[in-house]
């Protein structure tokens, strides 16, 4: 059975470390480039879609992580899953934008049955995250951007600077259950623990 607060000291390498470092940052760099798309989206600007552009490549980088950690099936099925979020997340400013409230309530509910979907799993995948943990990870994040998003809708930028604050305090949560879930898993991978089998 695995004791998953237990931490070994010593199993991982140099370079390891260094991805674990990147791994926190990841959910940081998530939350900045899409509160970079919301500002000039409501704020206005030509560049927005290639602010977009640069968003939804940030799944990529999460891919390269499960690419080295989990393999490449499981690496392409969470970039297409962090993707779809990335995606209902711009339809849902566009519904608001244009005033359609049916399709924004859809996409509210679309996104937060992604949240779900990507809980379950990363869970899935590594023994050492919880579907519940993950799910109320997620809540959190999405609660966050839509109160961000109507903050920019309802013009008032001295709370939408305090949402902000309180998403990246909420990114570095993230980061650091990510990190802590894939730091474990390499630690018992390279012990050659059976229940996990070796590194793809």
């Amino acid at each position: 059975m695995i004791n998953k607060n237990r931490f070994e000291q010593g199993l991982i390498t140099f370079p390891q470390m260094n991805l674990l470092f990147r791994v926190r940052l990841m959910w940081r760099e998530l939350a900045t480039w899409t509160r970079a798309y919301l500002v000039s989206r409501f704020i206005g600007g030509s560049f927005y879609e290639e602010v977009f552009s640069k968003l939804f490549s940030i799944p990529q980088n999460f891919g390269q992580l499960f690419q080295l950690v989990l393999g490449v099936d499981i690496a392409d099925q969470y970039v297409k899953l962090l993707s779809e979020h990335i995606i209902l997340l711009r339809d849902y400013i566009e519904a608001q934008i244009s005033g359609d409230e049916n399709m924004a309530n859809e996409k509210y509910r679309s996104l937060y049955q992604n949240a779900d979907e990507r809980a379950k799993f990363l869970a899935s995948h590594n023994p050492f995250w919880t579907e519940m943990e993950w799910r109320n990870l997620f809540y959190t994040y999405l609660n966050r951007t839509i109160e961000e998003i109507t903050s920019f809708l309802t013009g008032d930028y001295k709370t939408n600077i305090s949402i902000f604050d309180r998403i990246l305090a909420h990114a570095d949560n993230l980061g650091d259950y990510f990190m802590t879930g894939i730091y474990s898993y390499m630690s018992y991978n390279n012990l050659g623990n059976p229940e996990l089998g070796p590194s793809r």
